[in-house]
This record gives structure tokens, sequence and C-alpha cells, in this order.
């Protein structure tokens, strides 16, 4: 070894030494997901492409918000969204549309007959009694041509624990979806009579 090799290692140990602490833990990160329907589409379109949704900025994080009525905000740096939740969302209703419809649903703009259905997350929180979930949605043709809109609120049992509050929002998207399926019926059956 070359002395200035060596002088370059030792300056590197001298330097990093005081960076390093061994006393401490860190903490653990518990990752969540919104859990929903894994199923297989049973008819070929028309495909729903669902783009990224839509959310409040104060959700806009990779920590895990939970809020209540009067905007007072909880967040614990040690519990994470697994992905995005903009694009979690968009999963989420899509799967629990293929369950309720049969049709599939893209992320990425199809080549083939597709619908797009727009979701704007207007409220994710507790209430005083309950977890609660409100949104927008649109459903356009792929030429942008609006064919139905609708919105409304859903709410689950509340839960302040980060777990179960993830598993009331899910359920409270499974209800969303159901709504909106029921106008893609329409739209469809009209369209294929």
């Amino acid at each position: 070894m070359s002395k200035s090799t060596f002088l370059l290692l030792l300056g590197v140990i001298f330097f990093t030494t005081g960076c390093i602490t061994f006393d401490q833990k860190s903490e653990s990160v518990t990752f969540h997901q919104l859990s929903g329907p894994v199923t297989t589409p049973t008819k070929k379109s028309p495909i729903i492409f669902i783009p990224r949704a839509n959310i409040p900025v104060s959700l806009r994080r990779p920590t895990l918000v939970i809020a209540d009525e009067s905007h007072v905000i909880k967040v614990d740096d040690s519990q994470r969204w697994i992905a995005s939740l903009d694009r979690a969302v968009s999963e989420i209703i899509g799967r629990n549309l293929t369950k309720q419809t049969g049709l599939p649903f893209e992320l990425q703009t199809p080549n083939e007959n597709y619908l797009v259905l727009f979701i704007d997350v207007e409220a994710m929180h507790l209430s005083t009694q309950a977890t609660v979930l409100q949104l927008h949605y649109r459903i356009e043709d792929a030429q942008g041509k609006s064919l139905t809109q609708g919105q409304g609120q859903w709410k689950t049992k509340r839960s302040e624990n980060p777990i179960d509050y993830v598993n009331a929002q899910s359920e409270n998207f499974a209800n969303a979806a159901a709504q909106i399926a029921k106008d893609l019926k329409i739209l469809t059956e009209n369209k294929n009579p």
C-alpha cells in the first residue's frame, strides 16, 4: 500500500468516526397499502383507464396521514404508504370495479376501446364516530366527452389505529367503487345492447 493511499484511508476513517453512532436503534417502519380484491376481468372491453387520483395536498406524502374533521393531523414517520396514495387510490378503485363489472382497468392509457375514470378525493378523515371518505368522480369517453359524474361520502367504523384506519378506508373505497360500477354498467349496457 502506498503512503498516499494509507493517508487517504486514515483520513476517511478519522473523519467518519464522529458520524457513526452505535448505541441508538432506528425506529422500525410499518408500510401500509389499501386492500382490495384480486380478480380477473370477465369482459374484454371497454377498458377503464384510471389516471392518478387527485388527492388533497395534506395527504400527498409518503407517511400515513390521519386527520379529524377539525383538520388536526396526526403524522407518524414510522407509518408509511407502500406506494404513492394517488396511484394506490386509482388501483384500489380499479380492482373493485373489475370485481363489480367484470371490466378490465389500466393505469396507463390503453390503445384499445376505453373509458376514462377521473377520481377526485375530497376528504379522508375521522369524524366523531366514523372513518370517512368523500370523493367526486367523472367518466369520459376516449375523446374527452363527459358521459356521467357522481359524488358521495362513505363511512365505516371510526379507527385511529393506522392498520384499522387503512382497512376502514379500503372498505370505503370498495363502497365508492360499487356506486361507480352502477354508472359504468348503465353506460356499457346502453353502448352494447
